[in-house]
């Protein structure tokens, strides 16, 4: 009997499922797992929520455990870089995640903050000038074959 080339392969495709919850559903003791889990869950339920302010400092006080470990730069920054790109600057700034931060962790990680913030309106400076040559480089292109 002849088999097909996806017959060969049908033992090495995964079949992977997914879940789906709704984070509305548990209150904030009931979110359980790693710190790093937690602050995301906690995150992703609070994003589009006028609370969000009022339970970051919650949400910024389970670093403290993260920021004894060589990594919590890295998940503070994650997180920081997350809220700047799904929230506008007037829904929450990053003076006031410096301040929140400040208060919930420590005044080293505010200043690490606005220093990421400064990092990250550079990057956005820089991505913008790339973009802005790439158009110019296509419309100098339009124009010489005018």
């Amino acid at each position: 009997m002849l088999s097909g080339p996806m017959d060969d392969l049908a033992g090495y495709i995964p079949d992977f499922g997914f879940e789906l919850n709704d984070l509305h559903r548990f209150s904030d003791d009931q979110i359980k797992g790693t710190v790093t889990i937690r602050v995301m869950m906690m995150l992703y339920k609070y994003i589009f929520e006028p609370e969000l302010r009022h339970r970051l400092p919650d949400i910024f006080s389970l670093f403290k455990t993260l920021m004894e470990k060589e990594t919590g730069l890295q998940y503070l920054e994650a997180v920081v870089r997350y809220l700047a790109s799904v929230l506008d600057e007037d829904e929450l700034s990053f003076k006031q995640i410096k301040e929140i931060a400040e208060q919930a962790i420590s005044k080293n990680t505010g200043e690490y903050i606005m220093t990421l913030a400064e990092k990250l309106r550079n990057e956005g400076k820089l991505e913008g000038l790339v973009e802005g040559e790439k158009r110019g480089e296509k419309r100098g292109q339009k124009m010489g074959r005018l």
